[in-house]
């Protein structure tokens, strides 16, 4: 399939200062397991591992995160040499959030050329699109929204399953769940992970929800948003935490961790089995 009968014929769009690519293949000697091949930008780089922790064992992963918008001069060029490397059961694509002042026509003349790219290219290949999350700038979300939208109908027009990662963040706090004005802390990431694998399995058809990371030592009680003032249930890496407090807020009266088996109540704090989390 020749990319260049693809490719946007003339675009207005300018580069950025830097410009980065980046392209990992995990158990790139594994050809007889399915593979999810991801793609977007550095949110996809932010959450690529947390996705690949949740399907070890059962499905490989790849990803490509990119600057570059889809009217780049060489984002197809890109694309093909990406598209080649390994064959993928599943590609999850997405390009939004390099896109956000790229001229709208532009854009969605070359976002539909990439999905037909890929589509064309790779017929026996399933395909998902991934809708780009919101941000913490009201403007900005409001053009990632629209962004969207268009996914949204091109996905409608051609019978493509979407991945809604803009949904549930944009319901999230800003203050808490994101670092800066485009990227996440790790609870949200976390979030995302689930979201993207179960849509993975389901595609595949795998059954099972994703397992859960192994428990990780460190700033989990920040990670979680714990409220010791009332009794609140959390979620941290898919898995669900209920925490029952009695009217001494410094403990923890009792805990149950659903699907979290390494995960244990100490005196004072919780411990899970590569050490102590920090005392509450």
């Amino acid at each position: 399939m020749n990319w260049q009968s693809y490719a946007p014929g003339r675009t207005s769009r300018t580069r950025e200062a830097i410009e980065w690519s980046i392209n990992y293949q995990f158990n790139a000697t594994d050809s007889t397991g399915p593979r999810v091949l991801l793609i977007g930008d550095s949110i996809c780089k932010g959450y690529h591992e947390a996705v690949r922790r949740r399907l070890d064992g059962r499905v490989n992963l790849s990803f490509w995160a990119s600057s570059k918008c889809v009217t780049d001069p060489d984002y197809f060029m890109e694309l093909d040499h990406i598209l080649s490397i390994l064959p993928c059961s599943l590609i999850c694509f997405n390009n939004g959030l390099h896109s956000l002042v790229s001229d709208r026509a532009e854009w969605t003349q070359a976002y539909r050329a990439a999905v037909a790219f890929m589509r064309d290219s790779l017929p026996d290949t399933l395909l998902s699109l991934t809708l780009s999350t919101p941000l913490t700038d009201p403007a900005l979300t409001a053009v990632s929204r629209e962004l969207n939208g268009y996914v949204l109908e091109l996905a409608a027009e051609r019978g493509l399953p979407v991945i809604d990662l803009f949904t549930p963040m944009d319901a999230l706090d800003r203050e808490r769940y994101w670092r800066d004005v485009y990227h996440f802390t790790d609870a949200a990431v976390d979030m995302q992970a689930d979201i993207i694998a179960r849509h993975v399995l389901g595609r595949l058809g795998l059954e099972g929800a994703p397992a859960p990371p192994p428990a990780r030592t460190g700033a989990w009680t920040e990670r979680a948003g714990l409220d010791t003032a009332r009794p609140q249930c959390y979620t941290d890496g898919g898995s669900k935490y209920t925490f029952m407090l009695p009217q001494d807020e410094n403990r923890i009266d009792s805990f149950v961790a659903h699907r979290c088996p390494s995960v244990r109540m100490g005196e004072k704090g919780i411990r899970c089995n590569s050490g102590a989390m920090p005392s509450l």
